[in-house]
């Protein structure tokens, strides 16, 4: 299971035990109840995960990455989607009836209808529904008889109101299959079958209404027009207008760039990515993962206190047609979430203009900043952005996230008449006047959902491992892929497909075609501390001005070991001079402010004359 419903009535587990969702009091805090003992607990939406024991999952399913699949595995995904995708997504809640219609509409079995509803709802990924890496391979499948009639005594003895057991089941299906000269399957096989039809449809067969309603409370049907919280996000960049300072030197290093995606209906900011880099395909995967994913971390690392209570799948995720978000990598991940990109029609702006106006309001507040550059050159006048500048990365990265939890999303919005954070919170619990769209699903591998945001890359495998940017990257599981083509590769080069983070290169995820997974491997060389993609470019830019020997990592680590010791004398070397100036400075003014001192005999130019630093006294 790679999300988890939050709705009223799902399953969860708490505290090692399984209770059910009473009530959704709104995007952070749900009632539950414990079906047995009925002790309810109110808790944080954060605390709760996939309901624990045996067959409590409706469904456990290895997503493959989209990278693994065929052209024609993906087109089986897309159609059996395109078949459920109503019943899922429709306006009115699902019923039994609707499922059989479908089913006799798309020539399917009404078992393999749930089944494909329970692994999408399972996972939230289109990937679910390609056809699956059996582990009997080479054993052959079941025969098609069997298929049958096990979809037949699942229809006609199981899911009905006289609720028989799945052994009493099986054997109706061991009877079944001897009349017809086969021999029964597994009992393992029948149960697997009834496990991944949803526990709302088998109650809604197997039980009356009244039973029904004592087991389940009434489920409130929502918004039938698109106008609710993450129904539409947009999501754009700027450079913000604001010089910031190094760490440590606090010398001005230019300005940055900012991703930010905002929620339409409730103007609340789903997440932002800050840094000094232009945009590019990972500033928008790392927004997009911070707006997908529960804020917990990332306030914490920032040190904000207050809440952000806004995560989760879109709808549809509306940008501008930049070549970032049109990227093959970025569309198969959005549409693999079921996440629909639109683009800006180039003849009408104004399709932006909330994304637009977000931004011109967060630069309107950091132009309050020192340090400002302000929105132009007139505004601008004999300001020195640079001089003035104090913040660093870091801490426009926390000061931002403070204006954005305590300050944006808490205050009036004058088009909405109220604060994003209650715009947002009536969205979901509902008013008097129209029903809420409750939670959205939660998304419970955000490993696997980070991975797959990051750039991607081909590589073949070598006796020396994987080579990406002259670093060779090897483990024991690239053995066997050693001069062998990717047996998936569907481009012809029989290239691997690797996924590598641009924060620390140290690392790659290959995809092995065998396991239908990413593996971490590591750089052949230990190198220490995180290196970025971006210092690695800087020093084989540098290795290659140098000369024209061949780079290598040996040579890319000695290079990055030398270029950080001159660095820490510099930085010496600097210091020790800004404070002898400072000293020069002190000695001027010593005297030109002592009382009753004739100003005009005094010679201050020999304070202008570079000597030798005395060495510190006193330190």
């Amino acid at each position: 299971m790679t999300s988890l419903k939050l709705k009223v009535n799902e399953l969860v587990s708490y505290k090692g035990r399984n209770f059910r969702i009473r009530l959704v009091y709104d995007y952070e805090r749900l009632l539950l109840v414990h079906d047995k003992t009925g002790e309810s607990e109110k808790v944080s939406v954060h605390d709760v995960g996939p309901p624990t024991g045996k067959n409590k999952q409706p469904f456990n399913h290895l997503v493959r990455p989209t990278e693994d699949l065929s052209e024609h595995e993906l087109k089986i995904a897309n159609q059996r989607f395109l078949v459920i995708e109503p019943l899922i997504y429709g306006e009115k809640l699902r019923t039994t009836e609707q499922v059989i219609n479908a089913a006799h509409k798309h020539n399917v079995s009404v078992a393999t209808l749930y089944r494909w509803i329970a692994q999408y709802e399972s996972t939230l990924q289109i990937a679910s529904l390609a056809p699956s890496k059996r582990s009997d391979q080479g054993k052959g499948r079941i025969q098609e008889e069997k298929e049958k009639l096990i979809e037949e005594v699942i229809e006609v003895h199981y899911l009905k109101d006289q609720r028989k057991s799945i052994k009493a089941t099986y054997r109706e299906l061991e009877q079944l299959c001897r009349a017809n000269g086969l021999t029964p399957p597994g009992y393992q096989t029948l149960r697997r079958r009834i496990n991944g039809i949803p526990k709302d449809v088998q109650t809604e067969r197997r039980y009356d209404k009244m039973e029904r309603d004592h087991i389940f409370s009434p489920i409130l049907k929502g918004y039938e027009e698109a106008t609710f919280p993450l129904s539409v996000v947009q999501i754009d960049h700027t450079p913000v207008d604001i010089i910031l300072v190094s760490e440590k030197e606090r010398e001005s290093v230019g300005r940055a760039w900012l991703t930010v995606a905002i929620c339409v209906y409730s103007r609340m900011v789903c997440g932002y990515y800050l840094a000094y880099e232009q945009p590019s395909i990972f500033s928008v995967g790392q927004c997009l993962f911070n707006s997908l994913v529960p804020k917990v971390q990332f306030l914490a690392k920032r040190e904000v206190k207050g809440d952000w209570p806004i995560w989760g799948k879109m709808k549809i995720l509306h940008s501008d047609n930049a070549k970032e978000f049109r990227s093959t990598n970025l569309q198969k991940v959005l549409h693999n979430y079921n996440i629909n990109a639109h683009f800006r029609a180039k003849s009408n702006p104004n399709w932006g203009a909330h994304i637009e106006r977000l931004l011109g309001t967060f630069n309107k507040r950091i132009q309050e900043l020192p340090g400002t550059t302000f929105s132009d050159t007139k505004s601008r006048g004999r300001y020195k952005a640079e001089n003035k500048a104090v913040f660093s990365l870091d801490e426009l990265d926390r000061w931002l996230c403070e204006f954005i939890v305590n300050e944006y999303h808490v205050n009036k919005h004058s088009k909405l008449g109220m604060s994003p954070l209650e715009k947002l919170s009536r969205g979901i619990t509902g008013t008097d006047d129209a029903f809420g769209s409750g939670l959205p699903e939660k998304i419970l591998d955000e490993n696997r959902l980070y991975i797959d945001l990051l750039p991607t890359y081909k590589r073949a495998v070598n006796k020396y491992g994987i080579t990406i940017d002259y670093l060779d990257y090897n483990s024991p599981h690239l053995a066997k892929w050693i001069s062998i083509k990717n047996p998936k590769s569907e481009d012809g080069t029989g290239k691997y497909i690797v996924k590598v983070d641009p924060q620390d290169v140290r690392r790659i995820f290959f995809l092995d075609p065998d396991l239908s997974d990413y593996l971490e491997v590591q750089c052949n060389l230990n190198v220490g501390g995180p290196l970025s993609a971006w210092e690695l470019k800087t020093i084989t830019n540098k290795l290659k001005a140098e000369s024209d020997q061949k780079i290598d990592a040996n040579r890319i680590f000695e290079a990055r070991e030398r270029m950080r010791e001159i660095e820490e004398e510099a930085k010496a070397k600097t210091m020790k001079q800004r404070r002898f100036k400072e000293r020069k400075k002190q000695a001027k003014k010593s005297i030109t402010n002592t009382p009753n001192s004739n100003k005009e005999g005094v010679d201050l130019s020999i304070f202008d004359e570079d000597i030798q630093a005395f060495d510190d006294i006193g330190d």
